[in-house]
């Protein structure tokens, strides 16, 4: 698990650029990762040794069994716990350094600190800092080596969940780690629930309830991304309109045909083409609010110069655009906005008209 952590390298060695550190290995005993990812992934990061090898303004890393500390410096420390400070002179026989395992003396220092890292009590790792002049115990870099290597660990897990995220882009949808799920952020507000989730059949179940279909399904390593689309072709009902988790840059769009002969299903038909001319990636859900009357709810903001478009695509329906924090309030209840719509015929909405129509009349909706 290892992600470009160099530029907090180079901010340790900017901090501490007095000790004169030309060459820096970290060696990590096991890293804490993010439970749900280790679990995700299907692999421990906690019993293998992850080293990392800093040379001038570049940054490497391995990782191996702890077998393979056999015969390095970090070995020969492990008894005591405690700091060393060498000098190059000093290494009179054969021991090799925990990166290339090569014997140390090839290197090129004169001097050698080597600092265990503790967190509360507990030794995580080492630090060897290379440099040409002695740097005395007292000016060992304790804090800021365990906030450096505290940083590389928390910096990973963020990658992995940023990776999980691109994955996840302006999608419906979920990564799939058998008994796990990492839910898009779209989705996640849609259901109301965190992005880490158990269960991915209550999930699934939920999105078939809400007319979600599958659409797209692509294994990535041992997950797989799950992807979903509203099924434009329902209507839903109109007490539905107040249920999905939508932002507050929402639009709603109220189309309504004076003496309509067909069915609603053919003004339906009529009204997905159009707005699929218009606004082609757009996806909205649609709710039947009587035998004349549909609603479109977007889960975004559109353009007014757009909605004009459409409206002269079906200039032979009444068409009221209401966006949330515009013509609108962000927290309106749009189930009895749409229902003042419907009783008053109005053909323009005035959020104080409609306020006042709310105060002075008493109804028993024909929704109920």
């Amino acid at each position: 698990m290892g992600f470009d952590s160099r530029h907090l390298v180079l901010e340790f060695l900017a901090e501490n650029r007095t000790l004169g550190i030309n060459q820096m290995t970290l060696v990590f005993f096991g890293k804490k990762c993010d439970d749900f990812l280790e679990e995700c992934l299907k692999t421990s990061f906690r019993d293998k040794i992850y080293v990392y090898h800093s040379k001038g303004t570049r940054l490497f890393w391995k990782e191996y069994g702890f077998e393979n500390l056999s015969g390095s410096i970090i070995e020969l420390l492990l008894d005591s716990m405690s700091a060393m400070n060498l000098t190059k002179n000093e290494i009179t026989f054969s021991i090799t350094e925990p990166f290339y395992g090569l014997d140390l003396r090839k290197f090129d220092f004169d001097y050698l600190s080597i600092i265990p890292v503790k967190e509360t009590e507990e030794l995580i790792g080492y630090a060897l800092l290379y440099s040409f002049k002695k740097i005395e115990e007292d000016k060992y870099p304790h804090i800021s080596l365990r906030r450096l290597f505290r940083n590389i660990v928390k910096n990973e897990n963020q990658a992995k969940i940023k990776e999980f995220d691109n994955l996840l882009e302006n999608k419906i949808g979920y990564l799939n780690f058998e008994n796990k799920l990492f839910l898009s952020k779209n989705l996640s507000e849609i259901l109301g629930i965190p992005q880490k989730v158990d269960n991915p059949m209550s999930v699934k179940e939920t999105l078939l309830s809400l007319n979600y279909l599958e659409i797209n399904n692509t294994k990535y390593g041992n997950y797989e991304l799950c992807e979903f689309e509203k099924q434009n072709n329902v209507l839903l009902a109109a007490n539905e309109l107040d249920k999905p988790k939508i932002s507050d840059s929402f639009t709603l769009l109220y189309f309504h045909k004076d003496n309509l002969k067909d069915d609603i299903m053919s003004l339906f038909g009529l009204i997905l083409e159009s707005v699929k001319m218009v606004f082609p990636k757009k996806r909205g859900c649609y709710f039947k609010t009587s035998d004349s009357s549909i609603v479109g709810l977007f889960d975004e903001k559109c353009l007014k110069k757009d909605i004009n478009k459409l409206k002269s695509k079906l200039k032979d329906l009444l068409i009221i655009d209401l966006r949330g924090g515009i013509e609108i309030p962000k927290k309106a209840s749009l189930f009895q906005v749409v229902k003042y719509l419907d009783e008053t015929k109005v053909t323009n909405f005035n959020f104080e008209e409609y306020q006042k129509y709310r105060l002075t009349t008493s109804y028993n909706s024909y929704y109920d």
